[in-house]
């Protein structure tokens, strides 16, 4: 990679970084897939349920050393695919969902090349058009949720990453609130994810 571009993309992490946080900086990007589960399930006469179909994933991450094993930082991560309602056995497409979720993220090296983390942060649902069950509101639901990493040296300062996550939220509506469902309901996304992180250490003075 030309040095120049390397330092473009360092950059914001160099410009982020407190003074004495950490010896590293790390600036990643992952895509994958993630899966959601139903956001409404009900039963009338036959099981009802609303959910988003397995989704393209986008996601950026900063995170600093900040002690022997430790790396702190933040992430925000981007999926959009299909909102679809299943009655009958019968599919059928309501909007287009996109899905942002931006966290704070602490991180913990088990062995070399193999990390877990956690993140505590938001799920903002900002659908394509407000209708259905987003016709009065586009909900915005605290998250938590951990990963495991695994870690591959691709250049030295260019690691390949594998990522596995899991997150949960509570959701709910205006409109499904309205209609009685009283309460939130628990939603898990679980995903998979392929990325490059960009490892930078501050020299010594």
């Amino acid at each position: 990679m030309p040095k120049t571009l390397r330092n473009a993309l360092l950059l914001p992490a160099a410009l982020l970084l407190p003074q004495g946080l950490g010896a590293q900086t790390y600036a990643g990007f992952r895509a994958g897939l993630v899966t959601s589960s139903d956001l409404v399930e009900d039963v009338i006469v036959t099981p009802i349920t609303v959910a988003p179909n397995t989704a393209p994933m986008l996601a950026f991450s900063l995170e600093f050393g900040v002690g022997r094993g430790f790396r702190f930082g933040g992430e925000i991560a981007y999926s959009r695919s299909d909102l679809e309602t299943e009655m009958d056995g019968q599919n059928v497409t309501l909007t287009s969902l996109r899905v942002w979720s931006p966290a704070v993220k602490l991180r913990r090296e088990l062995v070399k090349g193999l990390s877990v983390w956690g993140t505590a942060g938001a799920i903002i649902y900002d659908p394509e058009d407000d209708t259905g069950i987003f016709a009065l509101n586009n909900p915005t639901e605290a998250k938590a949720g951990l990963g495991v990493t695994l870690e591959r040296n691709l250049l030295s300062h260019i690691l390949w990453t594998f990522d596995a996550t899991w997150d949960v939220h509570r959701f709910s509506t205006d409109v499904l609130r309205a209609q009685g469902f009283n309460g939130k309901r628990t939603v898990h996304r679980f995903g998979l994810g392929i990325g490059i992180m960009f490892r930078h250490a501050k020299e010594a003075r």
